[in-house]
């Protein structure tokens, strides 16, 4: 699996499963972030999520074919 889409099709052909990261989102809020801090250094810090893309390809399979996945509920992932 790659982070970041990293495009290994460009090397070899590999159909790998990819998490592709909003790069130029992610840079902006980081700079937001770094000045945000810089004018309140003693503000509480918070936390930022950032939606990525899961691009699944041959890499990953289905182990038990005809079982849905599990979904996820709420919007709390990472709490």
């Amino acid at each position: 699996m790659s982070i970041d889409g990293f495009n290994l099709a460009a090397i070899e052909d590999v159909p790998l499963t990819a998490v592709h990261v909003p790069r130029d989102e992610l840079g902006t809020e980081a700079v937001h972030m770094l000045q945000q801090r810089l004018v309140r250094p003693d503000a509480t810090v918070g936390a930022l999520l950032l939606y990525g893309k899961l691009v699944i390809r041959e890499s990953v399979r289905r182990i038990r074919p005809g079982k849905e996945p599990t979904p996820i509920k709420g919007d709390r992932l990472y709490d």
